[in-house]
This record gives C-alpha cells, sequence and structure tokens, in this order.
C-alpha cells in the first residue's frame, strides 16, 4: 500500500508503520459463499458490499495505531472498526509524497522517461490545488506543452508494439496461443507482470538486443501475412508527419513487401510512441 500506491519507498516510512497499517486494515476481506446466506449475524455484520469487499469485525485488531506520525485512535470491534483503516489510506493518500510521486510517474508514462521537471512540477500543483483528484491532474497533464512535443520519446511496450502493429497492417490476429507466445517472447506474458507494480516503464526494460531480435523476428511473420500492396502507403498512413526521409527511403526501395513492411514496424519512428 504505501510502497507501490501512495508515498513510494522513498516516503519517510519505516518497519513499524508498515506493521501499524496492517493492524489496522485487520477484519479487511473479500465475500465469501457463507456470507452470502442470510442470518450470519457476527460474520456479515459489517457489511458485506456488492463491490466485493467485506468487513469481518470479529477479526479486526483494536487499538490505537500510529501511522508515519500520526496517531489514529482505537475505533473498536464494531461495524466501525474499518473507519480507522479508511482513515490512514485517506492520508496517506493526500499525502504530499503520494502526490509527488504519482505525478512523476505519470509524467514518466506519458511524455519521457525522464520527464521535464516543469511538467512533474505542474502535476503536482494541480495534484495539491485539487486534493488529490486525478481528472484535474489528467487535465494539466493535457494541457502542458511538454506533453505535445512531437519527438516521441516512448519505447512501446511489446503488447502496444503488437496492438500497433496490427492496426497498422489492417491485420486481426488469428489465433491466440501463437499471440500469446510472441508476447512471452519479447518479455511481456499476457496477464503476468513481474511483480504487484506492474510492467516496467522505462525504454531500459524493453529496448535490449534479444528483446528487439523477437521483435524482428514477429514482425517479419506480421509482414508476411499482411495483404496491403503498398508499403509506403501504410508508412505513411501509420506514422504520418513522424516518417522520417530515411524511413521514408527504406521502406520505397526494399527488395519485397514483406520486406518493406518489416522495415516500417522496426523503424525507429514506429517503435516509439
Amino acid at each position: 500500500m504505501m510502497e507501490l500506491h501512495t508515498v513510494g519507498a522513498d516516503g519517510g516510512y519505516g518497519q513499524a508503520d508498515v506493521t501499524e497499517l496492517a493492524r489496522a486494515l485487520t477484519g479487511w476481506s473479500v465475500p465469501t459463499a457463507r456470507d452470502a446466506r442470510a442470518g450470519r449475524g457476527g460474520e456479515r455484520a459489517a457489511t458485506a458490499e456488492g463491490d466485493g469487499f467485506v468487513f469481518r469485525a470479529n477479526l479486526h485488531q483494536p487499538g490505537a495505531r500510529t501511522v508515519m506520525g500520526k496517531t489514529y485512535p482505537a475505533s473498536g470491534r464494531g461495524q466501525d472498526g474499518r473507519s480507522q483503516g479508511e482513515a490512514i489510506l485517506r492520508d496517506l493518500a493526500r499525502h504530499p509524497a503520494t502526490g509527488r510521486r504519482l505525478s512523476r510517474r505519470l509524467a514518466a508514462h506519458f511524455v519521457a522517461d525522464d520527464p521535464p521537471a516543469a511538467l512533474v512540477t505542474a502535476l503536482e500543483a494541480a495534484w495539491a490545488r485539487s486534493g488529490g483528484d486525478l481528472a484535474e491532474v489528467a487535465r494539466a497533464l493535457i494541457a502542458a506543452p511538454e506533453t505535445w512535443d512531437p519527438r516521441p520519446a516512448k519505447i512501446k511496450t511489446p503488447y502496444e508494439f503488437v496492438v500497433s502493429a496490427h492496426r497498422a497492417l489492417g491485420t486481426r490476429p488469428r489465433r491466440l496461443p501463437p499471440l500469446r507466445q510472441a508476447l512471452a517472447g519479447m518479455g511481456q506474458p499476457m496477464f503476468a507482470p513481474p511483480s504487484p507494480e506492474g510492467w516496467p516503464d522505462t525504454a531500459a526494460d524493453w529496448a535490449g538486443p534479444d528483446a528487439l531480435v523477437k521483435r524482428l523476428n514477429w514482425a517479419k511473420v506480421a509482414a508476411e501475412a499482411a495483404m496491403q500492396d503498398d508499403p509506403s502507403a501504410v508508412a505513411l498512413s501509420a506514422l504520418g508527419e513522424r516518417l522520417g526521409q530515411r524511413t521514408r527511403l527504406a521502406v520505397a526501395r526494399a527488395e519485397s513487401r514483406p520486406e518493406a513492411l518489416t522495415l516500417l514496424l522496426m523503424s525507429p519512428e514506429f517503435q516509439r510512441r
């Protein structure tokens, strides 16, 4: 909760804070078949809710908790025992370190691995001004001139590469197993991120020599299956003004249609977003 979803590993908390937060969240659970049956009294007490959450009052550990320097009074073992954990989570969500960390991560995901400092500052300001309203932060991201730099700086993940390639070529995956195998080979197996933090988000994670060879192999297969007669038209349609002269000439001078489309898919312009 603290390392991945709020203040971050350098947010100023210690192991004691982790332990105290865990104790505050005791009793938080998910519904079971028993919860669906009526008359469960103490176990159902606490509110089995339609969103898949249930608070089990008899499993909540009572007592005051101190997290990151703030003490939260005990809320008892009753129905309101969940309020202590909710109060801690609200404060973590509003913490300046959370705004700083998530603002930088948003900028790094949408703009550049090392985002402009001015952009991060603008997103932090929107976060602080709105009390952590992500819609307002998104509006600030859209309004920032740094977001619209025409030079693409982000390397596509394997998933983004495969999706954009199919769109550019006007094709669809014929069978799921080869697609699943291709994504796994490129380092992004379907629905299986390497950690709770999710997939990596920088060029260093996706643009290694072996990873690029795997992309090239897949690009060849995709290009051979495509039916377009004019690779130059495909390149212009896919990249527009971003299509550079070197790539334009390489596609036009290729010895075959599959080779031209492969060169397009592996071009620096197409590999970035």
